[in-house]
């Protein structure tokens, strides 16, 4: 998060401008829609972004314009582009070019909320961008840009990004009781851009707002969890702690600390592990299945956590951590049909208190496991059958872990020999 000059900001905006302005896609839209008379404009995440990340191009774009959703869908598929009425009724399709399916276009129809309950808004289209850009939630998510090039700020968002500063659009408080999300979408942003604390009046109404998320859904309260989780900002994640916000999300002892000794040493970034590192004293019994229901979280992220939290021996941290990791690596993954990338996140918790050897954990994230060279047909081969076949092979895995994956085929039959005859 580098601070900009006025001058450094405008140095971006040129550079990013180009390239934005020139994506074929939205081009296309504008020409068609402009062939109708209608504006088309840049909008919010494509236009914040274009100020301030010079390498970031996007494959997602917004952008809006005053034409109905109907009508603009009706345009659009009469000049050969797919539409699809992905969000119709609030007045959003996603646009595409079938000759080029690598990017889309959200193009929404500019909107006045009528109606909040602080999950859904009712709209009515109007044909005025300031008024749209009023219903938006932060200053610089209202910024938009014409077809040539001119951004247009009607809340001083350019200023905010340039002092990072999150702010929202009016009234704190009533803006987040519009949709009680925003209260996890203000910390998804400031731990991108925010510089300073929020001041008292919102750092209030964030910390009102956070008694409402249990109304939420878990799809989007989870889907914010992750994006903040991801940031590795050790300091947005306190300011939640501090302000009810992480309570208020799942009751426990959330670990900021331990969040940011895992930040500083993993670039993974992985949200799961994150979440596994902070709760990690709490993940047991039906805790997993607990938080896996209220962030609707996937079968492979439950077990993902339970594993993450699964306490290792002793002997194995330290095994994973000496010239034999390869071996611990492969009985956690063959024999208890882990992941690597949770032998790594449960070994990576069970060194918090102590120096990690990051290269290590990359090693046994990208470890690609050997492959024993006889198997259970071979063992049955020689006559056995049922549970024993299983218990024989495992003598004969062990075998070849302490031998560092070197012993050969024919060495491994004949000591698998050796175990039948005996």
């Amino acid at each position: 998060m580098v601070k900009l000059s006025p001058i450094g900001l405008m140095v971006l905006m040129t550079a990013n401008k180009q390239a934005i302005l020139g994506l074929a896609l939205p081009q296309r839209i504008i020409r068609v829609l402009g062939d109708a008379g209608v504006e088309v404009r840049f909008c919010g995440g494509v236009v914040r972004d274009m100020l301030l990340d010079s390498t970031i191009m996007p494959v997602d774009v917004d952008m809006a314009s005053p034409l109905p959703p109907e009508e603009a869908l009706a345009c659009l598929e009469a000049a050969g582009l797919r539409v699809i009425p992905s969000g119709i009724g609030h007045g959003t399709i996603t646009v595409l070019d079938p000759a080029a399916p690598d990017i889309k276009v959200e193009l929404t129809t500019l909107r006045k909320d009528i109606a909040t309950d602080g999950r859904h808004a009712e709209v009515r289209y109007v044909d005025d961008w300031q008024i749209d850009a009023s219903r938006r939630d932060f200053t610089f998510n209202s910024l938009y840009m014409t077809a040539s090039g001119a951004v247009i700020d009607f809340f001083g968002g350019c200023a905010d990004l340039e002092s990072r500063r999150v702010r929202f659009i009016g009234d704190a408080g009533a803006r987040i009781a519009e949709d009680y999300l925003r209260v996890l979408r203000y910390f998804r942003f400031y731990a991108r851009f925010g510089g300073d604390a929020p001041d008292a009046e919102t750092a209030e109404a964030l910390r009102a707002g956070a008694g409402h998320l249990d109304a939420l859904s878990g799809e989007r309260v989870g889907g914010e969890l992750r994006k903040i989780l991801a940031s590795g900002d050790v300091r947005t994640l306190g300011l939640m702690r501090e302000l009810g916000v992480l309570d208020a999300i799942y009751a426990g002892d959330w670990d900021v600390e331990a969040y940011g000794v895992w930040a500083g040493v993993d670039d993974m970034r992985a949200p799961m592990l994150a979440l596994a590192v902070m709760l990690r004293a709490l993940l047991a019994g039906d805790a997993v299945e607990a938080l896996g229901k209220r962030l609707k979280l996937s079968r492979h992220e439950c077990r993902d956590l339970q594993h993450f939290a699964t306490p290792l021996e002793a002997e194995e941290v330290a095994g994973l951590g000496g010239d034999d990791w390869r071996v611990y690596v492969w009985r956690r993954c063959r024999r208890w049909r882990w992941t690597q990338e949770q032998v790594a996140g449960a070994w990576l918790i069970s060194r918090l208190g102590a120096p990690i050897n990051t290269a290590r954990l990359q090693a046994i994230r990208g470890y690609v496991l050997a492959r024993l060279p006889i198997n259970g047909d071979d063992v049955q081969a020689l006559g056995v059958r049922g549970a024993a076949v299983g218990a024989m092979l495992e003598q004969v895995e062990d075998y070849w872990l302490e031998r560092g994956f070197s012993a050969s085929r024919a060495e491994l039959l004949a000591q698998l020999k050796e175990l039948v005859d005996g």
